[in-house]
């Protein structure tokens, strides 16, 4: 079995639903504690199974 070292090509084959994502946020100004930090801790917490998560800038 061949395992790539890169897949890059097929990670962005289409990158419009990207890009559309980054003009949303940036339309919105909405850079910190925002529609999408909540979104990003809920899944988070989600995703580790932990009942809450906290998105931090830097972490210090």
């Amino acid at each position: 079995m061949k395992v790539p070292f890169s897949f890059l090509t097929e990670q962005f084959s289409d990158p419009e639903p990207i890009f559309d994502s980054i003009r949303n946020f940036l339309k919105r100004c909405d850079f910190t504690l925002g529609e999408d930090l909540l979104e990003f801790e809920k899944k988070y917490a989600t995703y580790t199974g932990a009942k809450h998560a906290i998105g931090v800038g830097t972490g210090t």
